[in-house]
């Protein structure tokens, strides 16, 4: 479970639950244990705005617990049973709320917000064994390629002229073109996508294509962007 969580959590919410849960041992030692008599001492001078320059722990908690509208646990916690899961699903729901609100507000992420909707270990990184293929795959899904719709932003180039030039077509060259229209590429998407994606390109397939979990499709899928890639240095 741990490892699950670590492949779709950055390690630093981690490190808040994993706070948290040590506090809440605190709570429930014995009041004559030294590590409680050491924490009412610093909870003191942590009401009292006093952080030893930071380094005050129960200030950290104070404010972990503030950050994610929790405030009221710090206020009562010698009065109430306070427990470990309610506070975890807080945290990461404030935390999946900021994710999808980046993304969703990213220029750069574009593309991505289209078929990202939750934030789920994405199964293709498992299902796709050879490496070039995945790398290929993962650097599309996340922007890190050479397309003019990303390059273009390294120049200062307004998007609308972030133009592709494997084609005629005068369209901005976008992980969609590359994907669904270009016609440079139009018999490699034929071997690896199929007739149903040659025909009538609309950003509901691409949605579909890219969100598929079906381990063929995503193989092909991933040898498609693979090969186009090549495709593209040469010409």
């Amino acid at each position: 479970m741990q490892f699950f969580f670590c492949r779709v959590y950055p390690l630093n919410i981690m490190r808040k639950i994993i706070l948290i849960k040590y506090w809440i041992k605190i709570l429930k030692s014995p009041n004559s244990s030294l590590l409680k008599c050491t924490y009412n001492f610093i909870k003191v001078d942590a009401d009292r705005n006093i952080t030893y320059n930071g380094n005050n722990w129960a200030s950290h908690i104070k404010s972990l617990l503030e950050e994610h509208g929790l405030g009221y646990l710090w206020q009562n916690q010698h009065f109430m049973d306070i427990q470990l899961e309610p506070i975890k699903l807080r945290i990461l729901d404030v935390y999946r709320q900021s994710w999808y609100s980046d993304i969703n507000n990213s220029s750069r992420l574009e593309s991505y917000c289209i078929y990202k909707h939750e934030l789920v270990f994405e199964t293709y990184l498992d299902s796709i064994t050879e490496k070039r293929y995945r790398t290929a795959l993962a650097r599309f899904r996340s922007s890190s390629h050479n397309l003019f719709i990303e390059t273009g932003r390294y120049e200062n180039t307004p998007r609308e002229e972030r133009i592709c030039k494997s084609c005629n077509m005068k369209k901005v060259e976008s992980e969609y073109h590359f994907l669904l229209v270009c016609t440079h590429y139009r018999d490699l998407r034929l071997k690896y996508l199929g007739q149903y994606y040659c025909r009538w390109p609309s950003i509901q397939k691409f949605e579909n294509l890219l969100s598929n979990l079906s381990k063929k499709t995503v193989n092909k899928l991933a040898k498609y962007i693979y090969f186009a890639m090549k495709k593209r240095t040469v010409t």
